[in-house]
């Protein structure tokens, strides 16, 4: 998404907010959690399923998942 589009920015602002707390808890004391990078991935309708995959490889870093559709509880997405 562009950096100057209005709702991403938004949305990303929320997402933050609403992890914070969970992020504040898990940084050593005198670390404050920031963004440092965010991103979109597209799934397209038939789209194949994706290798078993870890995201990131380096201590201290989390990723926030927003699905913007409705995910059914029996549905096979983001496993963790």
């Amino acid at each position: 998404m562009p950096a100057d589009c209005d709702a991403w920015q938004q949305l990303t602002a929320r997402a933050f907010e609403l992890a914070q707390p969970v992020l504040a808890a898990l940084c050593d004391e005198g670390y404050a959690p920031r963004v440092v990078m965010q991103g979109v991935v597209i799934s397209r309708p038939g789209a194949g399923l994706q290798s078993f995959h870890a995201d990131g490889g380096g201590g201290g870093l989390y990723n926030i998942f927003v699905p913007l559709v409705d995910v059914a509880p029996e549905a096979d997405g983001t496993q963790f």
